[in-house]
């Protein structure tokens, strides 16, 4: 080799260390680990609706195992108001022990396995569920994606910034389809049910993230079907040092777009074939390192190879 070529390996840029670099700060952007995002700081609005009474795994069971379908009630009896005004208005429904917690759940499924109860008066219940019909079908019609989903189980975390906000984020999202019944006689208006669609479960990438860069924090993958209560059971062990967090039992069917987390799984390079890598796709070095850069750097590594 010649000294002229010695000087020139010097400059050889390692673009496949600065691609990947690159690419994963623009991923997490794309995950957004704010508290604007739903996925971390969850809260109650008119595009989403609060599920009571009954205990997440057999709410699961009979949904995604049994592939039952669900009809949502609003409420409609005075013998049962003062019971379901109280849990619906605690801080997280069923905020109790796991056992208690699974105990009362089943107790009021038992009831009736084809009712789902939700805290809301008549005329509330109407205008989230038509608007939350209204987002699910605009999903679909716009993206071709359903952004529907009933998130079971919620982790609550003092934000890093100020300790006195709490985070509540979704651990554990069940994909599910809505539709409009027929016209009950007795309220003079629609009722809705839900189904699961059959698509994968998700747990929060978004709350993933977060919990591994800032706090160290593993949070594993969903492995088949598996229930929420023997998925939270890890999480517990995994949360345990921090004394102020705390796994809430809620649940809430609400709009979840995964369309950006979808583009970060698509983006990440333990994904593509070995055959294929991403970070040495041209066009990804192009936009990623500019085109000066990875043109230069192959025109060097061209010179080099057939001079040795």
């Amino acid at each position: 080799m010649t000294t002229n070529n010695r000087l020139n390996s010097q400059d050889f840029i390692d673009i496949d260390s600065m691609v990947e670099e690159t690419l994963n700060r623009l991923r997490l952007k794309l995950l957004d680990l704010t508290r604007k995002n739903n996925f971390i700081n969850f809260k109650e609005t008119n595009r989403s609706i609060r599920i009571v009474d009954i205990c997440p795994d057999v709410l699961f069971h009979h949904l995604v195992t049994q592939s039952k379908s669900y009809e949502l009630k609003a409420l409609n009896s005075k013998d049962s108001f003062k019971k379901q005004v109280y849990t619906a208005n605690l801080p997280s429904p069923l905020f109790y022990p796991p056992s208690i917690a699974s105990f009362l759940g089943k107790i009021s499924s038992w009831k009736n396995e084809k009712i789902l109860q939700t805290p809301y008066q008549l005329e509330i219940f109407d205008k989230k569920c038509s608007e939350i019909l209204r987002c699910r079908q605009a999903g679909i019609a716009e993206a071709g994606i359903n952004i529907l989903y009933l998130a079971m189980r919620f982790v609550c975390w003092p934000d890093d910034s100020d300790e006195k906000k709490m985070n509540k984020s979704p651990l554990f999202l069940v994909p599910i389809s809505k539709e409009r019944l027929k016209i009950d006689p007795e309220t003079e208006k629609p009722g809705y049910a839900i189904a699961y669609t059959g698509e994968d479960i998700e747990i929060n990438l978004s709350l993933c993230e977060k919990l591994k860069y800032s706090h160290g924090i593993d949070i594993p993958e969903i492995e088949g079907l598996t229930p929420p209560e023997a998925y939270m059971d890890i999480i517990r062990r995994n949360i345990k040092p921090k004394r102020e967090w705390y796994i809430s039992s809620e649940m809430h069917i609400g709009i979840f777009n995964f369309s950006k987390i979808r583009i970060y799984k698509d983006l990440d390079p333990d994904n593509w074939p070995r055959d294929k890598k991403i970070l040495q796709h041209p066009m990804i070095q192009h936009v990623l390192v500019g085109k000066e850069i990875s043109c230069a750097n192959k025109g060097l590594s061209d010179v080099l190879g057939t001079s040795l």
